[in-house]
């Protein structure tokens, strides 16, 4: 199987600053992007895939306040995904989504906090499938206190939303890329996750150092299920949904050892 492709896309970026009001600077960005990929079985085409993505951003950031600041913005996207051919696994669909969002900031310099709000609504529409969408809330609360002058302890909370992908909803056909048989879910849930996360850092000319530990649960995780069954020669995976936590740390170090030379080392786990 021979491939071509074609990948398009444009960027536009604007904004004013130095507003002599409640916003101080409103920043404007637009983008377009194309993907056509194409697979040639003896030099004709057997599937074609065409993705096109808008997405427009707008956002506002406020004139600060002693010691309080924030931006807020407005976020749209749009998606036009088409597949035909004999590997074509999910059916035409376009997604439209809009979000609203705001992060703010209030640095009381004993220590500095950080909230942020977004609402998503995304919406399906595929040819001949069942419509779908979905509505919801994500939210975050952080806190960052200085032990020493070169010290913190950073400590977040957050709640996400994620609406499932067109290929999770609506494939069926053979993936294989996946070696496997998919079969989307048009019936499937929003996933919904609540997270905490910790953090000591360490910040000298020398010496940078950080460890963390941080707790996912995730209610409606989306995922691959294999039945047992094949397909095409292929294992038949269905996407389900279930229940999730992940709990896990990471740590680094950095040494100086000579001007512009540094030893650097990590480590992290997981347990899903």
């Amino acid at each position: 199987v021979d491939e071509t492709f074609t990948s398009q896309n444009i960027r536009l970026n604007t904004g004013v600053r130095g507003l002599k009001s409640f916003i101080e600077e409103i920043k404007l960005a637009a983008s377009f992007s194309r993907w056509m990929h194409d697979e040639l079985e003896n030099g004709t085409v057997a599937t074609a895939f065409d993705n096109e993505v808008v997405n427009l951003r707008a956002t506002f950031t406020q004139r600060q306040r002693d010691s309080w600041s924030g931006t807020s913005g407005l976020q749209f996207f749009h998606r036009d995904y088409a597949a035909e051919g004999e590997e074509a696994l999910s059916p035409p669909a376009t997604g439209n989504g809009f979000a609203m969002f705001t992060l703010q900031e209030l640095d009381l310099e004993a220590a500095r906090l950080q909230f942020g709000a977004r609402v998503d609504h995304t919406a399906y529409d595929p040819a001949g499938r069942p419509r779908r969408s979905y509505t919801g809330f994500s939210g975050a609360a952080g806190i960052h206190v200085p032990l020493a002058q070169q010290a913190a302890l950073v400590a977040n909370y957050t709640h996400s939303f994620r609406a499932p992908a067109i290929e999770e909803l609506y494939n069926y056909g053979p993936h294989i890329g996946n070696l496997a048989f998919e079969i989307g879910d048009p019936d499937l849930k929003r996933e919904a996750s609540d997270g905490i996360d910790l953090s000591l850092r360490l910040h000298t000319p020398r010496v940078e150092a950080e460890a963390s530990f941080y707790f996912y649960g995730i209610r409606d995780f989306v995922y691959l299920s294999l039945t047992g069954g094949t397909e095409h020669g292929l294992r038949v995976a269905e996407f389900a949904q279930a229940d999730s936590r992940f709990l896990g740390g990471e740590a680094s170090f950095s040494l100086a050892l000579h001007r512009g030379v540094w030893l650097e080392s990590g480590l992290d786990v997981v347990d899903a």
